[in-house]
């Protein structure tokens, strides 16, 4: 039976999502935030981690499929700190990634290119803040990073 090209895009196309809230009342008790009135990570979420997924896979030709991808990530504005310190808050942020590649006959070899952080933010995944000696230590996400992958199946 042949089929429209709108069935076959619908039949190789999955997508996801995950969204993560935690709200300030179900952080009470915890260790990092027993503090009267101190929340850690966030200013009125403890988090929200929103991130949304898609591929998309098509035939090409003989025993050939073309392989699209990307994802996205967003953090809210979260704090690094315990003492809620404003040069430990973070602003919210999204990370986007992407591949394009191409595969042989029943997924025996893939060839992709793929590009990580395409957006180039720039964002803390870590803060130490030691006010008495005048030191905040900031480690950044990963910057735009992008290459070529290959995998196969023996």
């Amino acid at each position: 039976k042949a089929r429209n090209r709108r069935d076959l895009a619908v039949d190789t196309l999955e997508r996801g999502a995950l969204i993560v809230v935690t709200n300030e009342a179900q952080a009470k008790g915890n260790v990092l935030s027993n503090r009267s009135g101190d929340r850690f990570e966030g200013p009125e979420l403890q988090m929200n981690v929103e991130t949304y997924q898609g591929t998309f896979t098509q035939p090409i030709g003989a025993d050939l499929s073309l392989l699209l991808s990307a994802d996205a990530n967003w953090r809210s504005s979260p704090f690094y700190e315990v003492t809620n310190s404003i040069n430990s808050r973070e602003p919210g942020y999204w990370v986007v990634n992407g591949r394009v590649g191409i595969s042989g006959p029943d997924d025996r070899w893939t060839l992709a290119l793929f590009g990580k952080n395409l957006t180039k933010t720039v964002y803390r995944t870590y803060v130490n803040e030691l006010p008495d000696f005048g030191w905040i230590l900031n480690v950044y996400g990963q910057p735009r990073t992008y290459g070529l992958s290959a995998s196969f199946k023996l």
